[in-house]
């Protein structure tokens, strides 16, 4: 399952994130592949494993966007990804920039409304909720 947040700026610019697989287990996770585009041309491959707590924070910031809480800043104590924001009154829009903390530390950035990123957290949930097991994922691969 492919998860997109687009630019509603810039059409053809978005995040798309992919859920290998997971385990529901508390202290388990999921792995996943984060790909950035830019006039639709694929930019940054990204493969991280997340453990179900941070998965579930990433969630609810993205469900509940913007949390007080986070005051502009999604950061978190496993690497790869985190995010931030600023609300641009005059377009309405937020501009989330994620940065991937690997080694070349690559930023994107994508212009969109609450609405779409709250929205993009709800399918992000449902696909954490559906994706195969690790089981399964390894029985494809074969």
């Amino acid at each position: 399952m492919k998860i997109v947040l687009k630019d509603t700026m810039h059409d053809g610019n978005f995040i798309e994130f992919s859920i290998l697989y997971h385990m529901k287990e508390e202290d388990e996770g999921s792995r996943l592949v984060l790909r950035t585009y830019t006039d639709n041309r694929l930019e940054k491959e990204l493969e991280f494993g997340w453990t179900n707590l941070v998965l579930n924070l990433f969630i609810k910031a993205l469900k509940q966007f913007p949390l007080e809480e986070y005051d502009g800043y999604f950061s978190h104590f496993e690497k790869h990804l985190e995010f931030s924001w600023e609300y641009d009154p005059s377009s309405e829009k937020f501009n989330l920039v994620f940065d991937l903390l690997t080694d070349d530390e690559y930023t994107f950035s994508v212009r969109t409304t609450q609405k779409c990123i709250q929205e993009f957290g709800e399918v992000f949930e449902n696909g954490i909720k559906t994706a195969p097991s690790t089981e399964n994922y390894n029985a494809n691969k074969e």
